[in-house]
């Protein structure tokens, strides 16, 4: 029984793989620009800021909750640098853009943890409010910031690879280290898996739950950096049709591992696979209204296959 499990779970992920192989395929063969290396530059340029924030996803379900905010965090940490920066200096404004990015973690995390409001519940609420903060902030207008450092993390590049995917690729080591071989990341392996049995065994239940929402608050904050670099400044709501991508990465990440749990390594290879995914369906000239839809139907087809895993972090 084992066996045939564990066939059936190496053929999913041979499924998913091939899958993408042909999608790449059709999108060269549709539009010979996808696979031109200036094209490859710009996917691997727009995936860090998703990839960071969908980092902070994966490690909030990996406790056992879950997190619609963090578009909205990533805009409002967006905007408030911007605002700070140009009135201040840009130091001033990664300070604020780091504070209010974990304060609104630490509200999710008190909300769900002590309060006990149900993760979806908590967490739509603070992106509505994040949401209508950046706008407040920045009065519903685009905000521009001209910083050599915010313009060179946005548009250079080390030898031929952007700067700002070195910089996710950083935080990508940070998490594998956190997250799959320190102790922190047990803990939220366990209480995803079983609270009852976690807290038996000793493990704190209700702050690692809250560090989870913060550090998803800290790479927010990294996400808000990326993302400020590439627009060079932030237009109100550029976050809000992320939603779909961050979690199809992750859930896409949880289907390709092999024990069909939520990890880092997989929720970059999801990033990978929706950088490629939207890029090749705008190459082609596929609306964005259409795009919305697709992704919604990979997020019900996707995590329905998912939860068929007796291994998979109940949300």
């Amino acid at each position: 029984m084992k066996n045939n499990s564990k066939l059936k779970g190496q053929l999913k992920s041979l499924i998913i793989y091939i899958g993408l192989l042909l999608i790449c395929i059709v999108f060269a063969i549709l539009n010979p620009t996808f696979i031109s290396p200036s094209n490859l530059m710009t996917i691997l340029s727009h995936m860090a800021p998703l990839a960071l924030m969908s980092f902070g996803l994966a490690s909030v379900m990996m406790a056992g909750d879950f997190d619609l905010s963090l578009v909205g965090i990533t805009g409002f940490s967006a905007v408030t640098i911007i605002v700070l920066a140009n009135q201040f200096n840009l130091l001033v404004g990664l300070l604020g853009g780091l504070i209010v990015a974990v304060l609104v973690g630490f509200l999710n995390g008190f909300f769900v943890v002590k309060v006990g409001i149900h993760p979806w519940l908590a967490t739509i609420a603070m992106m509505r409010m994040t949401f209508g903060l950046e706008q407040i902030l920045s009065k519903g207008y685009a905000q521009n910031l001209n910083h050599p450092f915010i313009y060179w993390l946005g548009h250079s590049r080390i030898g031929f690879i952007p700067a700002q995917t070195i910089f996710a690729l950083l935080i990508f080591g940070v998490m594998y280290v956190l997250i799959q071989k320190h102790k922190f990341g047990y803990h939220l392996y366990a209480l995803g898996g079983n609270r009852i049995a976690a807290q038996i065994a000793g493990i704190r239940v209700q702050k690692p739950r809250i560090l989870a929402y913060m550090l998803a608050g800290v790479l927010c904050f990294f996400a808000s950096i990326c993302l400020t670099g590439t627009l060079s400044g932030y237009t109100p709501l550029a976050t809000e049709k992320m939603v779909n991508d961050t979690i199809l990465a992750v859930f896409i990440g949880s289907s390709v591992s092999k024990r069909k749990v939520i990890n880092i390594p997989g929720t970059f290879l999801g990033v990978i696979i929706m950088g490629i995914f939207s890029n090749g369906l705008a190459l082609i000239g596929v609306p964005s209204y259409w795009m919305q839809l697709v992704k919604g139907i990979l997020i019900i087809l996707v995590i329905v296959t998912s939860s068929r895993s007796e291994k998979m972090v109940q949300i």
